[in-house]
């Protein structure tokens, strides 16, 4: 119910700043339908091609905070496949872009996260 309804609100999302040509939005929804590809763990594949491609867009658009997001949503995803080299490698692009952006209550968190899960390794 309420998965699929998020997804639907994002896909329309992405389709509304695609028409209109908002690309900075578009990344924002593009992050949302990632993640409610996430949610789902029959979409675990479609969700981490979903995030390396916003990743790329983000990064085009010299969008630093979306493109952390998508490292971090990346990593996630790569977290739920048990690959977790690529996990890795993922997060510490997440917790490099913020500790570049100056975002500490953005690192404090991933660092929780990575903590919980044994990611990151040592990467304070």
């Amino acid at each position: 119910g309420e998965l699929l309804r998020a997804r639907r609100i994002a896909e329309t999302a992405m389709q509304d700043t695609a028409r209109h040509g908002e690309r900075a939005f578009h990344v924002r929804a593009r992050l949302q339908h990632a993640a409610s590809l996430l949610a789902d763990p029959v979409q675990l594949t479609a969700a981490k091609s979903a995030y390396a491609e916003v990743l790329a867009q983000a990064r085009a658009l010299d969008m630093q905070p979306w493109a952390a997001r998508a490292c971090a949503g990346l990593a996630r995803a790569h977290e739920l496949s048990g690959e977790h080299a690529a996990a890795l490698t993922a997060g510490r692009a997440a917790l490099e872009i913020w500790r570049k952006l100056e975002a500490p209550a953005r690192v404090r968190e991933l660092q929780r996260y990575a903590e919980r899960r044994d990611l990151l390794d040592n990467a304070r």
